[in-house]
């Protein structure tokens, strides 16, 4: 005889699926419209990476130490500030109402002024 109880099919069925953990980022920084995320990430040889998204897209960049990821991370944080900072002064005011006007009116339409150029240019 088995020392174990008996466990209606019931009570298995009722168990839920364990849900997997997402591990919260190091370091995650938002700026000039970048945003640059440290993890900690075990994979092979590597053991952090540097996740920037800009303009809609996303890349990825893996270190062998913490350290090395983490001063990537703060290059590229002074690298988009720089970016951030020549635009504000770069752009007059008239510029900056055509930029907001232009789009408005392609968002209507679910474009962005970045397909507007390259439907021009083409």
């Amino acid at each position: 005889m088995s020392a174990k109880p008996n466990q209606s099919a019931a009570a298995t069925a009722t168990k839920k699926p364990r849900k997997s953990r997402r591990r919260s980022p190091i370091q995650r920084r938002k700026l000039a419209g970048v945003t640059i995320t440290v993890q900690h990430r075990r994979i092979g040889k590597y053991e952090a990476r540097v996740v920037i998204h800009a303009g809609g897209k996303s890349t990825t960049r893996s270190f062998v130490t913490m350290e090395e990821a983490k001063a990537y991370a703060q290059r590229q944080e002074i690298e988009a500030g720089n970016a951030g900072a020549r635009a504000a002064t770069d752009i007059g005011d008239k510029e900056r109402r055509t930029l907001l006007h232009t789009t408005e009116a392609l968002a209507a339409h679910g474009k962005t002024l970045a397909n507007a150029v390259a439907f021009y240019l083409d």
